[in-house]
């Protein structure tokens, strides 16, 4: 009798607990190829509880991920997608639960955020900010816009101290937008006007196609650039660099007549058919040892309170991030507005009509 009440007593217990998570349930999730330096396996021993997959990069949102979250197919549980991949796919995605916000960067969950949930849930802190050489521009009126910026290059320029000048390692699109919400003060919502149109030439001038970091680095390095237009995740690995040449560097908010803009352009993760386990598993990466861990890959964590110390600090306390202001199809239409002034010479004025007229078209179907 006694038996069979200890037995009773632990079958109660087992019944009554909280259900864990079994070791031997994992989430299979969609990687592409540039998202894998926020993933490190073996630091992060958590991530036992996921299956990678690592997508091809030509296998990208219009074929694939449309695919999989539209027929709710069962090969991925998530996909981890870049920022402006995420409202393409708003319509088929699962939200995490609204109270995810606490404790996290509430500008970049906001523009994710629905009456629902949050649909695509920010793993790291990521957009456009401006670096420069000190030493260079130390008799020169501080480049705190485009103008100015314009003005010192020019200088520096004639007086054989920089050939190039000016580079970026953005998207051409993520720039281009982020830097003509700061020279109006709001975000934009037309491709053309006079704002943009100065700002195509200030791209045409300096040819700002985007290079690689490595190429960015070496222009530095070498003295041919003394400026450049990067990604947050891209500056601590660069300011370390400079520092071990004796270069000092300076990281700013982009130049902005009133106020800074930068687009958000991170990674998010995004699922669909969720389920308690599944979203259990998902709330890891939210977690603050994970996040903690990208400090020491050079990411940046979409924890607030994770950025106190870093070298960028000015310019994550004094840029104002938002989404895309423009559709998918409209960021083509600028895209290839930017390629036709940049690379094939065409006039700026005429090239953005046209984009306009497209957006314009594109709205009234």
């Amino acid at each position: 009798m006694k038996r069979i009440l200890v037995l009773a007593l632990v079958f109660l217990i087992i019944c009554c607990s909280p259900k864990k998570i079994e070791k031997n349930q994992t989430a299979r999730i969609g990687i592409p190829v540039e998202a894998l330096p926020l993933f490190d396996i073996q630091k992060d021993p958590f991530l036992d509880d996921f299956r990678m997959i690592t997508l091809k990069p030509e296998e990208r949102v219009k074929n694939l991920e449309v695919l999989l979250f539209s027929t709710k197919s069962s090969a991925f549980d998530g996909i981890v997608v870049p920022s402006r991949t995420a409202p393409v796919l708003k319509e088929w995605a699962s939200c995490f639960p609204t109270e995810w916000k606490k404790g996290l960067n509430k500008e970049v969950l906001n523009l994710f955020t629905t009456e629902n949930g949050i649909y695509a849930l920010p793993l790291n802190l990521d957009f456009p900010v401006f670096i420069y050489i000190k030493e260079p521009f130390n008799d020169l009126p501080e480049p705190k816009n485009l103008g100015f910026l314009r003005d010192d290059i020019r200088h520096l320029q004639r007086r054989g101290k920089a050939n190039i000048g000016l580079v970026s390692t953005v998207s051409e699109d993520v720039l281009f937008l982020s830097l003509l919400a700061s020279e109006r003060g709001i975000p934009p919502e037309r491709l053309y006007d006079y704002h943009s149109v100065k700002l195509m030439e200030f791209f045409k001038e300096f040819d700002l196609s985007k290079i690689k970091i490595h190429q960015a680095e070496s222009m530095l390095l070498s003295g041919s650039a003394t400026a450049a237009f990067v990604k947050l995740s891209e500056c601590s690995a660069l300011l370390e660099k400079l520092k071990k040449q004796g270069l000092n560097a300076v990281v700013t908010p982009l130049p902005s007549t009133l106020k800074s803009f930068s687009i958000y352009d991170g990674f998010c993760l995004m699922g669909y058919n969720f389920d308690d386990t599944k979203i259990k598993l998902f709330k890891h990466f939210l977690e603050e040892d994970f996040q903690k861990g990208f400090i020491n890959k050079g990411i940046y964590p979409i924890i607030e309170t994770q950025n106190v110390d870093s070298p960028c600090r000015n310019a994550i306390e004094n840029t104002t991030v938002i989404g895309f202001p423009f559709e998918w199809e409209g960021l083509n239409f600028l895209k290839e507005s930017i390629d036709d002034v940049v690379v094939y010479g065409d006039d700026p004025e005429s090239s953005l009509v046209r984009a306009e007229a497209r957006l314009r078209n594109l709205r009234e179907k």
